[in-house]
């Protein structure tokens, strides 16, 4: 996941062909997904290119997807605002991915 970490652009591209974005990346069940680490590492480039990515495969499925919760009821978007993730939140605000009448834990 370092693609996404250091926010490069070109390689996390190539990572939409290998993972698929609702993946869960940890252990199965804990719905920890690439898009709550892009929010976490504040990746905000690497977050609109999931989310046109996702747009465009899952059209019908998008909003669901963007507002997985993790095994601590927490949503990408919760994720960033956790951590003062301020441009990836705008990028979700953006796409419209927000959810906010969901609550963690």
């Amino acid at each position: 996941m370092d693609e996404i970490k250091k926010d490069d652009v070109h390689l996390v591209k190539n990572l939409m062909g290998i993972i698929r974005p609702m993946e869960s990346l940890r252990m199965q069940g804990e719905n920890y997904t690439c898009l709550h680490y892009a929010a976490e590492q504040n990746s905000f480039q690497a977050m609109e290119i999931m989310l046109r990515y996702l747009f465009a495969e899952y059209q019908e499925k998008f909003f669901n997807i963007c507002n997985i919760q993790d095994i601590d009821k927490e949503t990408p978007a919760m994720k960033a605002a956790k951590v003062n993730a301020l441009d990836t939140l705008y990028v979700m605000i953006a796409f419209k991915t927000v959810d906010m009448r969901l609550k963690n834990k």
